[in-house]
């Protein structure tokens, strides 16, 4: 009995160390300003037509561990690594890994690094983050499912006017462009890019943000790539519930190959929400895409159009924890006869352990 007394005492003293050295380790990490965060993306996909692409099973589409913190009073940086299922296998890879400062250039702010080019609307956004499940078709076409990943530089100004004018300039290596798993080729002319934007008052839809984009890229191959963008998003919010929420892009791109001669292709998409309550949200994302260059067997041209609808529903349990079921109707047409369509439900749930930094507009 004394020694069962002694075993369960010495038990409660390690116990009540190691809470003690756990508490002392997160106090020590919280008092540099480190934050840790994981987030999940769980999804899963139920086909309604009988040629259907859409992949039936529960998968972990991705996980981010990420890293933030203050460096010293002057520099901040971004650690994060991302593990993407790849037809049924995980890949690790590092995701961002950047410095920078919004406190040495006056009404500026840079980065340098690893980084998601800060263009457009959902490229400056992980894939977790984004209002709906999946990527838009010309988002998929023109910048892969989640997004252009490229090391370089890049400065935010705030110009002198008197209303809200941001510049922002990159220039990135350019060795890929999209999402790979090789280091590419070094490019003719490496990939830069531009955004002007600006935000306003927009009556009943709330605030908005508005941004003009441009990017560039010539690779080893000498194909030239031109690509120009609008961004638009505007949200109302009545106190804790985004009552309405409206995002779109609409991109244009000329592809010039050496020889192939030059693809001009066109897209977008226009997404509008309701919010009923903090938790529940239910939306709308119209699609199009069209390649305005397309020619017949015969060089004569064809009209195309990629178009679809998403209803998406969301049930949002707090800012950590979201969950969605979108129904998904996909279409390929030319010349006004549907050649293909595509049919599918999608599952996601979403969830973040420990912190999160804070989202632009």
């Amino acid at each position: 009995m004394a020694s069962r007394s002694l075993a369960a005492a010495a038990t409660l003293i390690a116990a009540g160390s190691f809470t003690v050295y756990s508490s002392s380790i997160a106090s020590s990490l919280g008092a540099t300003g480190l934050q840790i965060s994981l987030a999940g993306d769980l999804l899963a996909e139920q086909a309604l037509s009988s040629d259907s692409d859409a992949v039936e099973r529960l998968s972990p589409r991705s996980f981010e561990l990420m890293f933030y913190a203050p460096v010293d009073h002057h520099f901040n940086a971004v650690a994060s690594a991302t593990a993407h299922d790849e037809r049924g296998e995980l890949f690790f890879e590092t995701h961002e890994l950047w410095i920078g400062s919004s406190k040495i250039i006056p009404r500026g702010r840079f980065r340098i690094g690893q980084m998601f080019p800060a263009f457009g609307r959902l490229q400056r956004f992980h894939q977790h983050d984004w209002p709906f499940i999946s990527a838009p078709e010309v988002h998929t076409r023109f910048f892969d499912d989640e997004g252009i990943i490229d090391t370089g530089a890049e400065l935010s100004y705030l110009l002198p006017l008197p209303r809200f004018v941001e510049l922002t300039v990159g220039v990135t290596s350019g060795w890929t462009f999209g999402h790979t798993h090789n280091e590419g080729t070094k490019p003719d002319i490496p990939t830069h890019y531009t955004r002007l934007s600006t935000s306003f008052g927009a009556g009943q839809l709330g605030d908005a943000e508005f941004g003009f984009n441009y990017v560039g890229r010539t690779s080893s191959e000498n194909t030239e790539t031109l690509t120009f963008g609008l961004d638009f998003v505007a949200k109302k919010r009545e106190a804790r519930t985004l009552k309405y929420l409206l995002q779109s892009e609409t991109w244009y791109r000329e592809e010039t190959r050496d020889p192939g001669g030059k693809e001009r292709s066109l897209g977008g998409y226009l997404y509008g929400q309701y919010g009923f309550n903090p938790r529940w949200q239910l939306g709308l994302r119209l699609d199009a895409f069209s390649v305005l260059s397309q020619q017949d067997a015969l060089g004569r041209g064809e009209d195309n159009l990629n178009f679809a609808w998403v209803p998406t529903l969301t049930y949002r349990s707090s800012e950590f924890a979201t969950f969605r079921i979108a129904y998904n109707d996909r279409r390929d047409t030319v010349d006004d006869r549907t050649i293909d369509r595509d049919r599918f439900l999608q599952f996601q749930a979403t969830f973040i352990l420990g912190a999160h930094p804070a989202h632009t507009f």
